[in-house]
């Protein structure tokens, strides 16, 4: 369309050139005393836009002339910057396909362009910003690559030169590269074992990147190496409450962390302080309060407060027997025979342990369970009975043993010291 528009326009050009100049009669004439000049009109019009044309071209000559060495070095820029950045391309491809040898020869070729370029001093504000943020990226990708290699050396004097760059970024992009830094020297920290060191590198984030899912995960991430369990329950459960995990994974790992409170504990008041410190929903969970209960037993701490515990474990497994694992199982019944022993006989907890076994027949540890609970309230018949059926139906050898130590000492008391031998054998060798 814009060709058929030129040709138009020359045709109609030619027709008043025709028209305009052919019938023209007219003269100009030139004074240059002491001379004078005519010549015709059309002839005068053609030499002075022969000139024109000339001069034009002649001035866009002189202006490209001037301009040929700033077109030069841009030119010579131009062909720096994409070099730099297919090096920088190839070094990210080879980080990212995990050859960190070369990633070091690229990165390094791309480093040197970009400082040749930063060397151009007709570079605008965006280009330099375009520059260093270029520059720095190339820098996280060798701290990157070492970090891999671990050459803590390299990485750390990479980082140094990182850490330069970021103040060529304009104020905008700054928090944003501060905060990756930041974000990427935690981890790598935390990948060297060094927890105290990553916390004081989080504590530099923003205050939007610091809930950030990243960096919640890498604070809870050096908690953990710190071995700091307690202030790691919050930030597991901002997490869990921010989708950071799946439910199941948040369910274990906050059962984890509380465990882990509570293993920290050395006597009863650290005990007390630990349980206390955890959220109502913690201290609900079985395995936390079983664990709570172990622990008061082997502290010695008051039965009272130990039967509240398990009130919590049997209320939870007397509905659902596979809540807890096989351990659970066994560390609760030892647990509970124990907790027990330490007061007179509860009539109210064999009511509910036989009614519990009542229900659900079929599982042998409720079985066990019921048949202890019996030998401690002197029902020595129906202990017996009990106990003999849940040793040969009961899985787990641990459990196995214990039927068969209570049966061995049930002998002893009635006087059989054949029963009681081959009871003390069969634990033996369970």
């Amino acid at each position: 369309m814009r060709w058929t528009l030129w040709i138009i326009g020359l045709f109609a050009l030619a027709v008043v050139a025709a028209f305009g100049l052919g019938h023209n009669h007219g003269m100009a004439t030139i004074f240059w005393p002491p001379y004078r000049v005519d010549v015709s009109l059309t002839l005068a019009v053609l030499v002075l836009g022969s000139a024109f044309v000339f001069l034009h071209f002649a001035w866009r000559g002189l202006v490209g002339l001037s301009q040929l060495p700033q077109r030069a070095r841009r030119w010579r820029f131009e062909s720096k910057r994409h070099a730099a950045q297919t090096h920088f391309q190839q070094a990210l491809l080879d980080q990212l396909g995990g050859r960190y040898v070369r990633v070091d020869k690229s990165a390094n070729k791309a480093l040197v362009l970009l400082d040749e370029v930063d060397g151009f001093t007709f570079l605008s504000r965006d280009e330099r910003n375009w520059l260093a943020h270029l520059r720095w990226l190339t820098l996280w990708v060798l701290a990157e690559s070492r970090q891999a290699l671990r050459d803590v050396e390299g990485r750390q004097s990479a980082v140094q030169r990182w850490l330069q760059v970021q103040s060529e970024h304009a104020p905008l992009q700054r928090t944003e590269v501060t905060d990756a830094a930041a974000l990427s020297q935690a981890r790598w920290l935390l990948d060297g074992r060094e927890p105290e060191a990553a916390q004081s590198a989080l504590h530099g984030l923003s205050r939007g990147a610091s809930h950030r899912t990243l960096a919640l995960r890498l604070k809870l991430k050096a908690l953990r190496q710190a071995g700091e369990f307690v202030a790691a329950l919050p930030t597991a459960r901002l997490l869990a409450k921010h989708g950071g995990f799946s439910p199941e994974a948040s369910d274990r790992l906050l059962q984890g962390l509380a465990l882990a409170c509570l293993d920290q504990c050395r006597d009863a008041s650290q005990l007390f302080k630990a349980w206390s410190d955890l959220d109502a929903a913690d201290r609900a969970r079985a395995p936390v309060a079983l664990r709570a209960a172990e622990l008061g037993l082997r502290d010695q701490v008051d039965p009272t407060w130990l039967m509240e515990r398990l009130n919590r474990v049997w209320s939870v497994w007397s509905e659902q027997p596979q809540a807890l694992s096989e351990a659970e199982v066994h560390a609760f019944v030892v647990t509970l025979t124990a907790a027990l022993a330490l007061s007179a006989p509860d009539v109210k907890w064999l009511e509910r342990i036989e009614s519990a076994h009542l229900r659900q027949p079929r599982v042998a540890e409720l079985q066990l369970l019921c048949g202890l609970v019996c030998v401690q309230h002197a029902l020595w018949g129906k202990a017996q009975s009990l106990l003999e059926a849940a040793a040969k139906r009961v899985e787990s050898e641990a459990l196995q043993r214990r039927a068969h130590v209570a049966l061995a000492q049930l002998a002893e008391s009635r006087g059989d010291d054949a029963a009681a031998l081959r009871a003390w054998k069969r634990a033996a060798q369970t």
